[in-house]
């Protein structure tokens, strides 16, 4: 599986205020950043280290990082290991973690009851203190086991204080040495440092200038971000990491310090007031869990429409359908097209336009429902184009505010996205084996606000989100993807 590790970004400038992620990796030898919307990467060299390079690549690269907000969803998941300190005791450090500081810090950390808090009633909070620039970190005593792994938490900074600056720690060694990412509210960057003996060296700067990735705003306090990040270890002489903000990659960098996979766990720098919930990390899973065909009875349907395409002539349009663009560019190019052994005939999204922010969508016309499901079938085709990507609008109401669920070959994930007012933020993101050139049947249970996502038949999301509570259906495909999709239906149990 893609495992994913949180980094602690250190930002280089005058306010260390920055929600930091420290990530200690093990080794590392160049440095590859996605820096979303307007950013600037900065490259510094380490002290008798190779010199890390640094790419940007385009805006807006999505993330394999499920926002997984559902505390029951987490804990039943039997391949991570959630602290969500929903019953955790107050007043002190969680179980299983012991907090250090480098430089003068003197920030504290403990279990608190908050309105703030994703899985209420607690959430763990970090009030500090003492030197800007000093480092005040929560490590797991455990140490993460050596290869490939994936940690995850959402992240709130207060409006207090200078510094401002909180993350998560990986491959730690201590408090004093490992690799941070740091999310920097007033200087509204991003960084990646390598600490050692306490002391940052930025390896990556990413400056937002008002737009954070795709999402296109600025780094804000009182605002929850979640941050998934992915070491790998496996490799003798460099350990490679990326960092994934609110469903978006913003980093992917490969690094030689700290080769070890060592200890992880959020940080936070100077007198920041940081929250951090739901934190999980996924270790050892060195295989992706197959997907396979699995039974369950329908649900009784009030109305149904389905969509087989059999009737529709190659290189013609569905009459039922308006196709639009999600994000930004032209919209997608849906024509009927020829079956194979399985479907006698398909629509097909054929544009090839590449725009990584463009979502083309296929919706149905005149329809609106509350409760029920959206299934079809999805191909995606393999091909040397850098996206593919496929799946379902839901509860559409126009080209700015939907949900979609996707598979993704090229990262093996299926996840749930919500775009309102035209911004786009991942709800929760799985591991899957997708291969393209292959059905997959997706399916999206609609029950108020709650969302269930299944792939072949089998649950692998559920959330709960009620920002949109009717709309349409229809299917989608991001940037240049082409792909096919057949067997479409919408069942209505309550419009």
């Amino acid at each position: 599986m893609r495992s994913m590790i949180a980094k602690s970004l250190r930002a280089t400038g005058a306010l260390a205020s920055t929600a930091c992620l420290v990530v200690m990796l093990s080794s590392c030898e160049s440095i590859n950043i996605s820096a979303l919307g307007d950013a600037i990467g900065a490259i510094a060299s380490g002290d008798g280290q190779d010199t890390p390079t640094a790419t940007t690549p385009p805006p807006g690269t999505p993330a394999t990082s499920p926002p997984a907000r559902d505390a029951s969803t987490l804990a039943n998941d039997p391949d991570l290991t959630p602290y969500l300190f929903t019953e955790a005791g107050t007043g002190a450090p969680p179980e299983g973690f012991t907090a250090q500081t480098s430089r003068g810090a003197t920030g504290t950390w403990q279990v608190a009851r908050s309105d703030k808090a994703l899985t209420p009633p607690n959430a763990l909070v970090h009030r500090g203190a003492g030197d800007r620039e000093g480092i005040s970190a929560l490590l797991r005593d455990k140490e993460v086991p050596e290869g490939r792994t994936t940690i995850r938490t959402q992240l709130l900074i207060e409006n207090k204080g200078t510094a401002k600056t909180a993350g998560l720690m990986v491959n730690a060694e201590k408090a004093s040495d490992g690799y941070g990412i740091f999310f920097n509210v007033p200087d509204n960057r991003i960084t990646v440092e390598r600490v050692v003996e306490g002391y940052g060296q930025a390896l990556t700067n990413s400056f937002m200038r008002g737009s954070f990735g795709a999402l296109r705003q600025p780094l804000e306090t009182d605002r929850w971000y979640d941050v998934m990040v992915v070491t790998d270890t496996s490799r003798p002489t460099r350990t490679e990491v990326e960092v994934f903000v609110d469903g978006f990659k913003v980093y992917a960098m490969s690094d030689n310090r700290f080769l070890a996979s060592g200890r992880f766990g959020p940080v936070a720098k100077g007198d920041t007031v940081a929250w951090f919930d739901n934190i999980t990390i996924s270790e050892s899973r060195p295989h992706l869990r197959p997907v396979e065909v699995a039974d369950e009875p329908e649900p009784e349907c009030v109305q149904e429409f389905r969509y087989g395409f059999e009737q529709l002539p190659e290189g013609a349009f569905p009459p039922e359908f308006t196709s639009v663009a999600g994000g930004s560019g032209s919209p997608g190019k849906w024509v009927g097209a020829p079956g194979d052994s399985r479907n006698q005939k398909t629509v097909r999204q054929v544009s090839v336009e590449e725009n990584q922010g463009r979502f083309n969508i296929l919706a149905i016309n005149d329809l609106s429902f509350v409760n029920g499901y959206v299934r079809a079938d999805v191909k995606t085709e393999q091909g040397q184009r850098r996206f593919q990507e496929a799946g379902l609008v839901f509860r559409y109401q126009n080209p700015q505010n939907y949900y979609m669920v996707t598979i993704n070959s090229d990262e093996d994930t299926v996840s749930l996205v919500r775009v309102a007012n035209g911004i786009r933020q991942n709800i929760s993101t799985v591991n899957r084996d997708i291969s393209s050139n292959r059905w997959y049947r997706i399916t999206v249970h609609l029950d108020g606000i709650n969302i269930r996502v299944r792939l072949q038949e089998r649950d692998v999301i559920t959330a709960a989100d009620n920002t949109f509570l009717r709309g349409s259906a229809g299917l989608t495909t991001r940037s240049s993807t082409v792909a096919d999709f057949d067997n479409l239906k919408v069942c209505i149990r309550d419009n």
